[in-house]
């Protein structure tokens, strides 16, 4: 509340009221501090107007307030504000004074007249024709004296004795005074009504106009109407001094108008002026319009139905040819069923003996005891393979990735490990570039076996790319020949790169002669080598759907050299999973071998 203060108010149980241009505020007894009312925006309101003028107890727990737009009542009993509902009959909304007279009457001084409430919440207002002088009640200047009422105003003092005053208590007769119906066009045509009822046709836009008044001729804009259309709405409306009804747009249909009035002192009569109104329905919404309606649906369905019987007919006959069809295609997929566990039986064989010929990596870290082996097949068989020896002078480590995976690079692989073994076993072979110019030569003899030659000689596209050391026990020294492959060295945290050839094995015709370079490297105690296969380094993967690439590979085996040779492998494998995460599938077989060479001590 503001600090523009209207009226101060004690009630009878010692309770402070002010009222101000926001609200209200009001002390209790025994409390330190004002409460403050007002209306609050998005909520519910409390009082009629927050310009509180008046204050009035009405009651041991009620206290009526005055404001600009009328009267709101406190109950001490729950402590609520409620706003008195028939504001709208009082002679002015601007609630000046209130004062209650020894019959409970409450007299209210206005900015037009004054205003009565009787016990029974009957509304009286008297004006000038009642023979008082002032229209305009000063604030705070009306009480009561020796059972009058006395009010002051710009023309001095006026007082009412409500003893003297005489009620018209006669309840008033309702007549209909003037019926029509406007078009939108403007066209205008009046009703008449014939035995209680008018009747008219439905039209777009059609407003309907009623007027009716209350046979009461003493004050006549004092009278006031309720009206209620059943049919059409569902409670009275808020009694109104108007006596006209415009009827907007009303639908097809028939209803009773309802019409309570009262008298200038609103004393209401008790049965209500009724007026039957028909509404005509255009043709399009008459019974015999509903009624073809109903046979157009009905006929509707009947040929909805007759389609979907056919459809039925349709779909079972075409059911029955699909029952014939899915037994056939049973029966040829039981057929290639036991072809596919064929093959997969077959593909299952020589997966046992592809693991049978590779070492296992055991047997690897038999000849390196700081060794592991990363082989991650993409089918059932691999493409890729590799292969230990060892005897009293030498140790032999053969990384290769054959053409192609699954089933084509199995059989190149078996191949390749059988020329390689029988090229180190039996014909004790321990250069890696005479093994590698063997194994070029067998596997052209083993393709070339069908005898089929061009006038160029035979020349093949399978191969692989291999990569084969050859360690002196002795002497430490590593011979290293390689074809289409390298090998990486990691001394004192530098990392080397030996490169073989670039030609794959099988890429040399049979009727030429080609020696592979041989590569000598000093090996120092703790180096590290790795060889491997193509698979890891051209891999999809990561955010952007690239390549691993050799230069990220290179990074990853020289952060993790150091670490035991079982934790390589765990993060090499990690760190594969976490670049193809679950969008990409692995492309390639993979293998990764890494050993250190750790010095022999001899006697």
């Amino acid at each position: 509340c503001n600090d523009w203060v209207n009226v101060v108010y004690e009630d009878r149980q010692g309770w402070i009221w002010v009222g101000t241009n926001e609200g209200v505020r009001y002390l209790i007894p025994g409390e330190k501090d004002f409460v403050t009312a007002r209306n609050i925006s998005g909520k519910q309101k409390m009082l009629s107007n927050d310009h509180v003028l008046s204050f009035c107890q009405i009651s041991d727990q009620e206290i009526m307030i005055g404001t600009r737009s009328g009267l709101t009542i406190f109950s001490k009993n729950n402590n609520s504000f409620t706003i008195f509902p028939n504001n709208i009959l009082l002679t002015n909304d601007v609630v000046n004074n209130i004062v209650i007279d020894r019959k409970k009457q409450i007299w209210l001084g206005t900015n037009n007249g004054v205003s009565m409430i009787n016990p029974s919440n009957e509304i009286f207002n008297f004006h000038s024709r009642d023979g008082i002088r002032n229209s305009n009640f000063y604030r705070g200047s009306m009480g009561e004296y020796d059972d009058r009422i006395y009010f002051a105003g710009i023309n001095g003092i006026d007082y009412i004795d409500p003893a003297a005053i005489a009620f018209n208590t006669k309840k008033p007769d309702l007549v209909f005074s003037s019926i029509w119906a406007e078009q939108r066009n403007g066209t205008k045509r009046t009703l008449r009504i014939e035995d209680g009822q008018i009747d008219l046709r439905y039209k777009k836009s059609q407003v309907i106009n009623i007027e009716f008044s209350s046979l009461d001729f003493t004050f006549p804009e004092r009278c006031f109407y309720k009206v209620f259309i059943d049919g059409y709405d569902k409670k009275w409306s808020a009694p109104s001094n108007s006596s006209k009804l415009t009827l907007f747009n009303l639908p097809p249909g028939e209803y009773v108008l309802n019409i309570l009035g009262s008298n200038s002192d609103q004393v209401w009569n008790d049965t209500p002026l009724q007026l039957k109104i028909k509404i005509v329905p255009p043709l399009w919404q008459t019974k015999y319009a509903y009624a073809f309606y109903f046979v157009i649906v009905l006929f509707l369905l009947h040929m909805i139905g007759n389609y979907r019987l056919f459809k039925i007919k349709k779909e079972y006959q075409t059911l029955e040819i699909k029952n014939q069809a899915k037994g056939m295609l049973e029966e040829q997929r039981d057929k290639l069923a036991k072809v596919h566990q064929s093959l997969k039986d077959s593909i299952s064989y020589a997966k046992r003996i592809q693991e049978a010929l590779i070492p296992s990596e055991d047997l690897v870290r038999l000849l390196f005891q700081e060794s592991f082996v990363y082989f991650r097949p993409k089918d059932i068989v691999s493409g890729d393979f590799y292969w230990s020896f060892e005897n009293s002078e030498k140790q032999i480590i053969v990384a290769a990735d054959c053409t192609g995976h699954g089933v084509p690079g199995a059989f190149m692989s078996i191949i390749g490990l059988d020329l390689i073994k029988n090229a180190v076993e039996q014909q004790m072979v321990y250069e890696p570039d005479t093994i590698l110019s063997i194994l070029n030569k067998g596997i052209h003899a083993t393709f070339a076996g069908n005898g089929s030659k061009d006038n160029d000689g035979f020349h093949i596209n399978d191969g692989m790319d291999i990569a084969i050391c050859v360690i002196d026990r002795t002497t430490g020294m590593m011979t290293y020949s390689g074809g289409m492959s390298s090998i990486y060295l990691i001394r004192d945290n530098e990392m080397f790169t030996y490169k073989g050839d670039r030609r794959p094995i099988g890429s040399v015709a049979s009727g030429e002669s080609y020696t592979f370079e041989k590569q000598e490297i000093q090996l120092q105690n703790k180096d590290y080598i790795y060889l491997f296969s193509d698979g890891y380094a051209d891999q999809f993967g990561g955010p952007e759907g690239k390549k691993f690439k050799y230069r990220r590979f290179r990074h990853l085996l020289l952060n993790i050299h150091k670490l035991p040779s079982q934790d390589q492998k765990n993060i090499i494998h990690q760190k594969f999973e976490e670049w193809i995460g679950t969008k990409y599938e692995q492309i390639d077989d993979i293998l990764v071998m890494g050993f250190a060479y750790i010095q022999e001590e001899r006697p």
